[in-house]
């Protein structure tokens, strides 16, 4: 489902709990808002998983190998904006 930023707003103030969109916080809407998009800060501490063999991660079942193996720890400062994307399958 593409919600429009009239859809988005709407849903950010839903009266009914189970089709509200809950984002917080919400700096500053006006800037987040875009025309079918909100958005959205991290942080600036995360985990960014690398490229690995596995076919796939069984979440709470330790792994062979340790996290430092797959995972990547990224600090950014506040000053600097990071953005990431998934290019999309040329198949």
């Amino acid at each position: 489902m593409l919600l429009s930023d009239i859809d988005i707003a709407k849903r950010l103030v839903h009266p009914n709990p189970r089709k509200r969109l809950v984002v917080t916080p919400i700096i500053s809407a006006e800037e987040q808002m875009g025309p079918s998009s909100l958005d959205v800060r991290l942080s600036t501490d995360f985990q960014r998983l690398e490229n690995m063999n596995l076919s796939h991660i069984a979440l709470g079942k330790q792994l062979p190998e340790k996290e430092e193996t797959y995972t990547k720890r990224v600090i950014f400062g506040s000053e600097r904006e990071f953005l990431s994307f998934i290019p999309e399958s040329s198949s």
